[in-house]
């Protein structure tokens, strides 16, 4: 028979085996996953290519609705968005098994979004819903110290 302090003992061991073994990093849940993240438009297929004098240069990849009044500041608009930073995703609305789009409310006013500056901001106004942009938006455009690319597609505008 054995002993509640060996029990006890026993219990302890697996509960601290079982704790050390969660840390690993390979199962750490507040590890973003992005696997369901599209991948980048090819932009060298872009319907057009916008450079602003800011530095700030915007790829049409597809065309939203004509009936569908531009994006302006303070609309509040849910969009698909995913972020990059030399090649690697740092942030997009497709974390972690998400399908649905992200609601930034008053466009131009707030940040929803991570790492969004003036760039993002110039990028998105006009857009129409449906309509699908990959912005290049330089350092100088945005809260980082490189240059981000972000593929950004509007699902519908609150007017």
């Amino acid at each position: 028979m054995i002993s509640k302090n060996s029990a006890r003992n026993f219990l302890l061991l697996i509960c601290t085996i079982a704790f050390v073994s969660a840390c690993n990093n390979d199962s750490n849940p507040f590890v973003a996953d992005y696997s369901d993240a599209p991948p980048l438009p090819d932009t060298t297929s872009a319907l057009s290519k916008i450079t602003f004098e800011s530095g700030l240069i915007y790829y049409l990849i597809e065309d939203g609705n004509p009936e569908s009044f531009d994006l302006v500041i303070r609309d509040d608009a849910y969009m698909y968005y995913t972020t990059r930073l030399d090649g690697e995703i740092i942030g997009s609305s497709y974390v972690n098994g998400s399908t649905s789009p992200v609601r930034v409310n008053n466009v131009g006013t707030q940040s929803t979004i991570n790492y969004v500056g003036d760039g993002f901001v110039e990028g998105v106004l006009g857009m129409k819903e449906g309509e699908r942009r990959v912005l290049v938006i330089p350092e100088d455009l945005n809260s980082t110290t490189e240059t981000l690319v972000f593929d950004v597609e509007i699902e519908t505008i609150d007017y």
